[in-house]
């Protein structure tokens, strides 16, 4: 486990036994190579109930702004640094065993494929149950 400022910490899941009362995931998924692994290991992590706390941008609920996001994908992963614009990131949650609750907000001052956004958390919750 790497201590950072504050009172952070950045763990190696495979090496970390404990349990944690909660994560704070800030752009964190959009770039995860298999975000559903990342996903089940948070929640292996967090103790029944704990919250893993999100700021992402999403899948646009919009057709044609979710269109958009799947026809600038590869050119935006190229500008962004791998960042995948058009992940249903809540979804994933979902099926990964959190019960997510998110606002839905829009990231201003940027391109357009980029502002859906959900600011919330989600709470992991028994194997086999999840909701939104």
């Amino acid at each position: 486990m790497l201590r950072l400022p504050g009172r952070s910490w950045v763990v190696d899941g495979a090496q970390d036994e404990r349990r944690y009362d909660g994560v704070h995931g800030r752009v964190g998924q959009r770039q995860a190579l298999d975000p559903e692994s990342a996903l089940r290991e948070v929640a292996r992590l967090l103790r029944p109930n704990e919250r893993l706390l999100l700021i992402e941008h999403v899948r646009a609920k919009s057709w044609f702004l979710a269109a958009c996001q799947d026809k600038l994908l590869q050119s935006w992963r190229v500008f962004a640094g791998g960042c995948v614009c058009n992940r249903p990131t809540l979804e994933l949650m979902c099926a990964c065993g959190f019960a997510v609750e998110a606002d839905d907000v829009v990231w201003h001052g940027m391109p357009a494929i980029v502002h859906p956004f959900a600011v919330g958390c989600g709470a992991r919750l028994s194997v086999g149950r999840a909701s939104r």
